[in-house]
């Protein structure tokens, strides 16, 4: 499994593989917990930043954006 990770010729069923062990293990879980905290921090900096009221609607839509896309 070691060599599958990073080996861009791997085969779906390597990834399938790779992808139910990050899943099994709540690694996935986990990194989506640290995403949703930090986003939280960032959106609540914002709120405390001195800024028009448009870029604070725009920041806070970017940082969604950026934390939840599927890509």
């Amino acid at each position: 499994m070691r060599q599958e990770v990073g080996n861009h010729d791997r085969s779906p069923e390597a990834v399938g593989r790779i992808r139910a062990v990050v899943i099994d293990t709540g690694a996935r879980d986990q990194r989506e917990a640290t995403i949703d905290a930090l986003t939280g921090r960032a959106i609540a900096a914002r709120e405390a930043a001195p800024i028009d009221p448009q870029a604070r609607t725009a920041l806070t839509e970017l940082a969604e954006f950026v934390a939840w896309r599927d890509t």
